[in-house]
């Protein structure tokens, strides 16, 4: 009898071991399999500082879809089988990053020195360090509280002034995707696609509200580790704050009636809005509240929701070629559809 309670104690034990092996095969397949998305072959360091999981269990299921050829392995780079040449392509997008740095150093301490401007993230693809010849600089804006949609107004003013074409908004360098007070930064938008992200930003401008920014989204431990960041991260430097203090004591006391109950934010907000629906942006007042309210804005668009399936559903575009995705995520913009995607059709 003691040796029948052995026996399946070890083989229970066994079967614990395999199940636990295979969800981390599962997930490193899965984050392989996303950044493949955008012909981004990740590092083994990558997946180390992502994933949840002991770096020898990592390091096992790597081995492991790479000797059932799932995956497959070159100079220290995971990607899909068949796209080797997506180490070249990083390595252009990296040196392509490298050469526009100065432009994003340049572009963060401009928009540091606005109004009610207290802290920059560097997001989307140049926080990863790639960038196409095309591509912006996107950054998450810090804002001093009950002042987010006059700092957005200003930023937008800003954008059009330097802007090369009016009509069509071509503004040069940057975009801010997300603005939030510093009263809130717990991003609403609580998913596997924000999560990596927040994982991945950099802090250009104020590292104490990164932080903060950080210590109040420890909700991304749930799919992801939190980033680990030094204080040398920082780019913006020799910053004239006596530009932004002036600007802001000017701008406060000629508003100063507006700023009585928060007017001006109020009034803002509802422009916006009334702006949104005359351009058939959103269909009612609750549609907008999901992506602005009166401590967070989000320019919404439809990338969020078409890259979170291609996450969720890593399983079904092993075949999608970069070309596809960007022609699918364009026409999705465009017309507005949110529908789930069928990936057999891709």
């Amino acid at each position: 009898m003691a040796v029948y309670t052995n026996v399946r104690n070890k083989f229970q034990l066994s079967t614990k071991i395999e199940n636990k092996y295979k969800i981390i095969s599962e997930k490193v397949l899965q984050l392989i399999s996303y950044f493949d998305s955008f012909d981004y072959p990740i590092t083994f360091d990558e997946i180390v500082s992502l994933l949840n999981f002991e770096k020898n269990r990592i390091w096992i299921a790597l081995n492991d879809l790479s000797y059932q050829q799932i995956i497959s392995h070159k100079y220290n780079y995971y990607f899909i089988p068949g796209k080797e040449w997506t180490i070249g392509e990083r390595n252009n997008s990296m040196n392509l990053f490298l050469q526009n740095l100065h432009k994003i150093i340049k572009s963060g301490w401009i928009l540091s020195h606005l109004p009610f401007v207290r802290g920059l993230l560097l997001t989307g693809s140049a926080s990863k360090e790639i960038m196409e010849k095309n591509d912006d600089f996107d950054f998450l804006v810090i804002a001093e509280p009950n002042h987010i949609w006059l700092c957005r107004l200003i930023i937008e003013m800003f954008r059009k002034l330097i802007s090369k074409n009016f009509k069509f908004k071509n503004y040069r360098y940057f975009d801010c995707n997300y603005i939030i007070s510093q009263k809130n930064l717990t991003i609403k938008d609580q998913n596997e696609f924000t999560a990596i992200e927040i994982f991945f930003a950099k802090p250009i401008f104020s590292y104490s509200n990164y932080k903060m920014f950080i210590e109040q989204n420890k909700w991304i431990k749930k799919f992801f580790k939190l980033p680990k960041r030094n204080k040398s991260i920082p780019l913006v430097k020799h910053r004239i704050q006596l530009v932004q203090s002036i600007t802001e004591k000017l701008i406060k006391i000629f508003l100063t009636f507006f700023y009585r109950n928060n007017r001006l934010e109020k009034y803002l907000y509802l422009c916006y809005y009334n702006k949104s629906l005359k351009r058939n942006n959103v269909s009612c007042l609750d549609d907008y509240k999901k992506h602005k309210s009166l401590t967070q804005i989000k320019n919404s668009n439809n990338t969020q929701p078409f890259m979170l399936q291609l996450f969720r559903h890593y399983k079904k575009n092993e075949s999608r070629n970069k070309l596809k995705t960007k022609l699918i995520r364009k026409l999705l913009v465009q017309q507005g559809n949110n529908s789930i995607i069928d990936f057999n059709e891709i």
